[in-house]
């Protein structure tokens, strides 16, 4: 349990962006992708099984539907959302039948480097994201990849990887890997 803790403080102490104020979207929304799988997950009353591994040392754990606030355990993948007005022109898109990636131009600090969505007839299959804070270099590097897997139009199951590293301390690396049942 005591690595839960130290997870979701790690994660409080990187905190998302509040000063940027949504634009029009123009982008794919995770804030919204995360509103609607967060009350789908609730609706259909979900639970999971979370394994976290920080520095090597592993910890899993069982939650059934009652106990989970999908909203908070969805909450990081909003790090990921490009509709903020800073990021105004700072973004390439490419797309075909298969999916949408967006690219951070190497112009800018945006810190969401790549957000990669994939479809299956229609309906997202995965969506992947890298987020890595440029602001802050030379303070302390981190880095955090994400994973989402969809069924049916719901999540499956997700995965945030990441490291980080502050001046003069040793690299912390983590993992959380959660299946949705």
């Amino acid at each position: 349990m005591r690595y839960f803790l130290y997870f979701s403080l790690f994660f409080a102490a990187c905190s998302l962006e509040s000063g940027n104020k949504n634009t029009d979207h123009l982008y794919f929304s995770m804030d919204s992708l995360v509103a609607a799988q967060s009350h789908l997950l609730f609706e259909q009353q979900m639970g999971f099984k979370k394994e976290v591994e920080i520095a090597g040392k592993k910890e899993t754990k069982r939650f059934k539907a009652q106990e989970i606030n999908w909203s908070s355990e969805l909450k990081i993948f909003k790090s990921l959302e490009l509709n903020k007005s800073s990021f105004s022109g700072g973004i390439d898109v490419q797309s075909d039948a298969k999916g949408i990636i967006y690219r951070a131009k190497k112009t800018t600090k945006i810190p969401v480097k790549e957000l990669l969505i994939r479809f299956d007839n229609g309906k997202i299959k995965t969506i992947t994201g890298v987020y890595q804070d440029d602001d802050a270099a030379a303070a302390f590097i981190s880095r955090r990849n994400f994973k989402m897997n969809f069924v049916d139009g719901m999540v499956r199951s997700f995965e945030i990887s990441g490291i980080q590293k502050m001046v003069m301390t040793d690299t912390a690396t983590f993992q959380v890997m959660a299946e949705i049942f």
